[in-house]
């Protein structure tokens, strides 16, 4: 067994290869948002909008979503949690996040809005697909924290993808002529998140997914309160109806019986790891140590 060899499998070696892309991604994002030469991100958005999402609690929901996918890295790597599978379901998607996220900002400097929507569109679905995936296996198989980072991650491409599409809508001239302008755009996609964000707390019992949103119009709020009270109200209201959500779904979540099954089954996972460290082995259903 390669637990005992000291080879790891080559399910292990697949989360280290993920690592290693997700690392080489986030060194080029950083190397390249400091060298490129290519008009800054800041100079595209005041050209293209951004929703009003301030450019503060873009920053600092970056950097928690890197530290959370950080510690979920070390935790799918932990020797203890190898034969867990559900992080061999994750790893893959995440690694080709990390992909998108590269190539999203090479697209949206050198000014390609529609394809740099399309790329967030993709990391959007990417985001998604790994929430589902975490949110559809019992805790018992995993770590009752697994969750957050996904749930970080998506909602943050949630406001990434209204965001995006609002720079497309602004970019391609859709509404030049119309009577409809960026303000009524936003409000609308506020709207949008707000349906959104019910769905994933009534159906997964989440609160970090409605958390983001309520964040996201909160700064929204702050920022736009001087500039545009109409719009700054919208989103504050949003923010305030997202708290109520998040405490719901929070209070939720703590209530969940723990299903018997899912307890035993953790039981008897914690058992079996334990036996194999110590090195007692069954052979099979016939046969045990404790038969010698």
């Amino acid at each position: 067994m390669s637990g005992n060899t000291g080879v790891p499998s080559p399910l292990t070696v697949l989360r280290w290869t993920t690592l290693v892309v997700v690392a080489a991604n986030i060194a080029f994002v950083v190397d390249y948002s400091a060298l490129g030469e290519s008009p800054t991100i800041a100079e595209v958005v005041a050209e293209y909008g951004n929703l009003v999402v301030p450019a503060g609690f873009a920053k600092v929901i970056c950097v928690a979503i890197l530290v959370a996918f950080l510690l979920f890295y070390v935790d799918a790597l932990w020797p203890r949690r190898h034969r867990i599978r559900v992080y061999d379901r994750l790893v893959v998607p995440l690694a080709l996040t990390s992909v998108l996220a590269s190539c999203w900002l090479v697209a949206f400097r050198q000014e390609e809005i529609a394809l740099s929507a399309a790329l967030v569109a993709a990391s959007f679905a990417l985001g998604g697909v790994m929430f589902a995936r975490v949110a559809s296996v019992s805790p018992s198989q995993h770590s009752g924290w697994l969750r957050v980072p996904f749930s970080l991650h998506f909602g943050a491409m949630t406001i990434a993808l209204l965001v995006a599409v609002t720079q497309w809508l602004h970019a391609s001239g859709l509404l030049m002529g119309t009577p409809v302008v960026q303000d009524d755009v936003a409000t609308a996609f506020l709207a949008i998140a707000v349906v959104a964000t019910g769905f994933v707390a009534l159906r997964y019992s989440d609160f970090v997914y409605p958390a983001v949103i309520a964040s996201g119009a909160g700064a929204t709020f702050i920022s736009q309160r001087t500039y545009n009270p109409h719009f700054a109200t919208f989103a504050l209201i949003v923010f305030v109806g997202m708290f109520v959500v998040v405490v719901l779904a929070a209070v939720a979540l703590a209530q969940q019986p723990r299903h018997p099954k899912d307890m035993a089954l953790r039981r008897r996972s914690k058992v079996a790891r334990k036996a194999q460290d110590e090195g007692w082995y069954l052979i099979g259903t016939s046969s045990s140590i404790m038969r010698l």
